[in-house]
């Protein structure tokens, strides 16, 4: 007689890409709950080739097959290169530009989950991932289109209980680019302004204008 119990899948070990606020406890118990282990890695600031071969090496003593990032633009950059570089291997300047040797991904990155929280980066729908070399003074991508994170889980409830302030860092930049779509589109059909002055004001913020000056070239 065969058996009536469901196949079991092989059970999923996963590197919790999240930045220093400890706002991950929920993904944490929903991911316990679908059976998969986790391991958080902290990214304290901007992500940098250090940070990206501390969390490369974190995910191989996990023995990690999947990446989730969960946070702003640094934690998905980290995590981003991260899948990338355990799938591959080497180093991070092997494949960085400008200051590494930009060499091509061969493979594709482990399967990454971008579980963006401020909504302001586009980070989850990117093919690079943004690296400090300190040592060199700038910062550089890992880019390959083999670096597209494999679902991107978009929840605006994840944006409660943010400072204003992050909140309006991160959406000011959409909002900036709304604008300058508007003012340069009036600026073809006045090419004699040879720029423009506007503020935005964020909503949710009190005394928060961004003076902004565009300069069509």
């Amino acid at each position: 007689m065969g058996s009536t119990h469901p196949r079991c899948e092989p059970q999923r070990s996963s590197l919790l890409v999240t930045g220093r606020a400890n706002r991950h406890a929920r993904a944490g118990e929903l991911l316990a709950a679908a059976g998969v282990r986790w391991t958080r890695f902290v990214v304290e600031g901007e992500p940098t080739v250090d940070v990206a071969r501390a969390g490369t090496a974190a995910a191989l003593g996990a023995g990690c097959d999947l990446v989730i990032g969960f946070g702003g633009g640094s934690a998905l950059d980290a995590a981003k290169a991260i899948a990338a570089l355990v799938a591959n291997g080497g180093d991070p300047l092997d494949y960085l530009e400008v200051v590494g040797r930009g060499q091509p991904l061969a493979r594709p990155s482990l399967p990454f989950i971008a579980i963006p929280t401020t909504a302001g980066t586009g980070s989850e729908v990117t093919k690079n991932a943004v690296l400090a070399s300190p040592e060199h003074g700038v910062k550089a991508s890992l880019r390959s289109p083999l670096m597209l994170p494999s679902v991107a889980i978009l929840d605006p409830d994840l944006l409660v209980g943010l400072p204003p302030s992050v909140l309006a860092a991160a959406n000011g930049g959409i909002r900036f680019v709304c604008i300058a779509r508007l003012v340069l589109g009036e600026l073809e059909n006045e090419p004699e302004s040879l720029f423009v002055m506007c503020h935005c004001r964020i909503d949710f913020t009190d005394n928060c204008v961004f003076p902004i000056i565009f300069e069509p070239v």
